[in-house]
């Protein structure tokens, strides 16, 4: 028999003990016990009684297994027996579920699976392994006991849901502390990186990108990361534009078909300026087609001895097609690249391939570092950042599955990704990420703000698909969406109440208003294999040696890093990247000229960057 086999068995017996057949079965042991005595008091006719109680015994024990304790053998005993152990809890998860489903044993038991280099360990070992090297603890009840206490593993999906300032962050917090391989966090705010930092900065490197300009640099390691570095090969190329711009949620519609199209050519563009030595700039002004454009991506495809013919017959349909088409498709590019006239964002997301500050990504995932991500939640900015913050945070996802492939099919340590505020600092496909990260050692804790944020942002096929693939639901109180929460409360279900002495009837679990009306830190957990969990969500503001926030801000009224002047700004937007040979591919100015803006360029990164020196667009402060 398999070893889950007799573990699901042993529980149902615990939860159907009390149905076993304590008359029979009690007269059966008297009697196996009276002759037993007897016999051993000299009445040697005594010895009889024993078998017959023994029997008596064993006949009720074994009725009493094939009832209420074996595999039922029809769905109507099935769904009998499951309708009667959640009248009996109330329709809630009692201990023995959370022990069974989502308890510390249960991660001590999957660790070799989880861990494949635990496997090694010795029972003693794996009992005394700290649970939070294969999991996180999400709702607890009373002081943590057995059964009081849900955890998740590192390879199940969580999904928050709280409005604005219900906690849910000060929760993620603690699993950035947790977290025993490299961490990923992505956020509108510094508050998730502002409460890991200390102790991650223990452990090894941090790093920042930081696109908005928001972080103090004198107090943080600022990264770079090039969009167009390895995207001379066509299919590197493809997969950064489909991180630039995500899936439409209308996926029947005119505007996915727009998308799919500007996908593949807004590919082209990077790959036709990686191919070319030219940057970002030059993809946000061939975007809209013209004349201009077309020389250029026509020469640099031309260059291409595989493939380039067939790339430069789409782009040569692209600018033949009618205006109405081309303003379609040549906006939604646009929006993907709009990052690229932020001066700052620009900076660390298109910056010289020998800039010392470029973040080996490979590396960052295989010493367990840290890499924070920070969007921008202002209404005017915050979606300008987005597709680049998305595009890298896409780019570790794929060098972690790498990895991953090299190790075996699962990355050890896991990669741990906490994706605050979703809907909003990113825009990835969660929907399908959710699916299939968990398996290979990349662990997704993610938080929205509500339901209708995950409509707004994956539509309503993806945000079902991702709701039925995380492990850990939780739901916290305030929300004011009455639809909302009648889906919680119906998937909680009903439970059978006693109302009057001649009143049964079921009445639900939770209502809509009970859950609307949860606690501080409070949340509905509908983790899967067990029903319904209420508990108190573990914050980072409640540990006893909780790390004290560190402040990563720039001070108010500090110049934001990385601003230029505006005749490098001139001479950025009329030439890109060199050559190797260190000639400008892309420029009508005279090498001196040229010598002369490399050396600024040159001066820059000696200071430190371009952030620095704070100039503003016109060589003063802001």
């Amino acid at each position: 028999m398999h070893r889950n086999t007799i573990r699901t068995a042993a529980f149902t017996a615990v939860r159907m003990a009390h149905r076993w057949p304590w008359r029979p079965g009690a007269a059966g042991l008297g009697l196996t016990t009276i002759g037993v005595g007897l016999t051993e008091l000299g009445l040697d006719q005594a010895v009889y009684a024993i078998p017959g109680g023994l029997s008596l015994t064993a006949g009720v024990s074994g009725w009493w297994w094939l009832r209420h304790v074996a595999r039922p053998h029809s769905t109507k005993a099935l769904v009998a027996r499951r309708t009667y152990l959640a009248e009996r809890s109330g329709g809630v998860a009692t201990r023995l579920d959370v022990i069974e489903h989502a308890g510390v044993a249960v991660l001590r038991r999957k660790a070799p699976v989880l861990r494949p280099s635990l496997a090694g360990l010795s029972w003693w070992q794996r009992h005394r392994l700290d649970p939070r090297a294969v999991g996180v603890e999400v709702a607890r009840l009373g002081w943590g006991l057995a059964g009081e206490s849900v955890w998740s593993s590192c390879e199940d999906v969580t999904l928050r849901v709280a409005a604005p300032r219900s906690g849910k962050t000060t929760a993620l917090i603690c699993h950035g502390l947790d977290a025993p391989g490299a961490l990923l966090t992505t956020s509108t705010r510094l508050d998730l990186a502002q409460g890991v930092h200390a102790t991650r900065a223990e452990r090894g490197r941090v790093f920042v990108f930081d696109p908005a300009g928001i972080v103090d640099p004198a107090k943080v390691t600022l990264v770079r990361w090039r969009l167009l570095a390895g995207c001379e090969d066509f299919t590197t190329a493809q997969r950064r534009a489909n991180a630039l711009i995500p899936p439409n949620i209308d996926r029947s519609g005119d505007g996915e078909r727009w998308d799919l199209r500007a996908r593949l050519l807004l590919g082209l563009l990077l790959h036709a300026a990686a191919v070319s030595g030219r940057g970002m700039n030059a993809v946000r002004r061939w975007a809209p087609g013209g004349a201009e454009a077309f020389e250029e991506v026509r020469d640099a495809l031309r260059a291409i001895p595989k493939g380039g013919a067939e790339r430069l017959d789409e782009w040569r349909e692209y600018c033949a097609t009618n205006d109405k088409t081309r303003t379609s498709i040549s906006n939604t590019m646009g929006a993907a690249v709009a990052w690229v006239s932020d001066d700052t964002a620009r900076a660390i997301g298109d910056p010289r391939p020998d800039d010392p500050a470029l973040i080996d990504l490979r590396t960052y995932i295989t010493r367990g570092e840290t890499l924070h991500l920070v969007g921008d939640g202002d209404a005017d900015t915050g979606s300008r950042y987005a597709p680049l913050v998305s595009a890298l945070t896409a780019e570790v996802a794929h060098v972690a599955r790498r990895v991953a492939v090299e190790q075996g099919g699962r990355l050890d340590p896991p990669l741990t990704m906490i994706l605050d505020e979703a809907g909003i600092a990113t825009r990835l496909p969660l929907d399908r990420w959710s699916a299939d990260m968990g398996g290979r050692g990349i662990t997704l804790h993610i938080s929205v703000q509500s339901f209708a944020q995950l409509r707004q942002t994956w539509g309503v096929d993806g945000s079902e698909a991702l709701r039925g693939n995380v492990g850990a639901l939780l739901v916290y109180g305030g929300s004011t969406s009455a639809a909302d929460l009648r889906d919680i409360a119906s998937l909680i279900g009903e439970h059978l109440a006693q109302l009057d002495a001649d009143d049964k009837r079921y009445i639900p679990v939770l209502t809509p208003a009970e859950i609307r009306a949860m606690g501080e830190w409070d949340a509905v957990i509908l983790r899967r294999g067990m029903r319904v969990f209420v508990g108190h969500t573990p914050h980072v503001l409640e540990r006893k040696h909780a790390p004290k926030p560190a402040t990563l801000t720039r001070p108010l009224g500090a110049q934001r890093p990385d601003r230029i002047t505006t005749g490098e700004l001139e001479a950025l937007f009329t030439t890109d990247t060199r050559s190797a040979d260190g000639t400008n591919r892309n420029s009508d100015r005279p090498d001196d000229e040229q010598s002369k803006d490399h050396q600024r360029g040159d001066r820059r990164r000696s200071d430190g960057g371009w952030g620095d020196r704070g100039r503003g667009v016109d060589g003063g402060g802001r």
